[in-house]
């Protein structure tokens, strides 16, 4: 079981999982973007605005690693973007 914490110092917002059996900080991410984060139904990624990390875990449910996921879709003035290219147009009409 995972529990993450946004915290804010010095104007920077970071993200800490913990492995909660065990009580340990497993990891720190620092400069996260927004104040929301969200875990996957299976629990397996953790996203927050515009970023997407993948968490593995032993077969104990401990946390193992943590990676981000690259090239996330996101929407930006109007534009699905893929990374930092544009590749559709959402119109409003």
């Amino acid at each position: 079981m995972t529990l993450a914490v946004l915290s804010k110092s010095c104007g920077k917002l970071t993200l800490d999982l913990w492995d909660v059996p065990s009580w340990e900080l497993h990891c720190s991410i620092d400069g996260v973007t927004g104040r929301y984060i969200h875990f996957s139904e299976n629990g397996k990624y953790v996203s927050t605005v515009q970023e997407l990390y993948h968490i593995e875990t032993d077969t104990e449910g401990h946390l193992v690693s943590l990676s981000a996921i690259e090239h996330r879709i996101k929407v930006e003035d109007g534009w699905d973007c893929l990374g930092k290219d544009k590749i559709l147009w959402l119109s409003d009409e």
